[in-house]
């Protein structure tokens, strides 16, 4: 009988422990290493406020109110909170007529997720964040799709924005700068 109920001591006990770690505080972006910097010089060039790099973007986009909650912090590490904390500085910036859409991501929703995941945050995460933010999910599907794709969008006339060359910051590879389309 001793032996049946240290058994289910530790069961009990394991399944305590990890309850408590499912619902514990946000993890950073599944490892991706994605910095706040990569973030904001990806949101700068989606909204063509030309920064070469993360401290310009981040200047940029402070200047048309785009600032999340904690502000910002070129070199930490996004997690969800900061994607929701951006989503929500997007949308105020967005409804007070300080950005506006541009080509194919036409809500806060999908500019803050193209930005994400155009720096190798995974899409689930960046959509998951939004959604939690009450940022519309299907709206950053689709800024997902258009972030995480190897042209920077559909590539049909009507996508706008930068092509990515495949050193995305944050990616760990290459130069870390955004390439302009050609036909931007």
């Amino acid at each position: 009988m001793n032996k049946r109920t240290s058994v289910l001591k530790k069961l009990i006990i394991s399944l305590i422990v990890m309850m408590i770690l499912f619902v514990s505080g946000p993890a950073p972006a599944q490892g991706s290493g994605a910095t706040q910097g990569s973030v904001a010089l990806n949101l700068a060039s989606i909204l063509g406020l030309g920064a070469a790099n993360a401290h310009e973007a981040i200047q940029a986009l402070s200047s048309v109110g785009v600032i999340p909650e904690a502000g910002w912090n070129a070199g930490a590490v996004v997690n969800s909170n900061f994607i929701s904390a951006l989503y929500n500085a997007v949308m105020l910036a967005f409804n007070m007529g300080k950005i506006s859409p541009n080509g194919g991501l036409t809500t806060p929703s999908s500019l803050v997720a193209a930005a994400c995941t155009a720096a190798n945050i995974p899409q689930s995460e960046v959509v998951d964040a939004i959604k939690a933010a009450g940022g519309s999910g299907d709206d950053a599907a689709k800024g997902a799709l258009y972030g995480s794709s190897s042209t920077g969008g559909t590539g049909d006339a009507g996508s706008f924005g930068p092509a990515f060359d495949g050193s995305r910051p944050g990616s760990g590879g290459g130069g870390g700068a955004v390439t302009p389309s050609p036909n931007s």
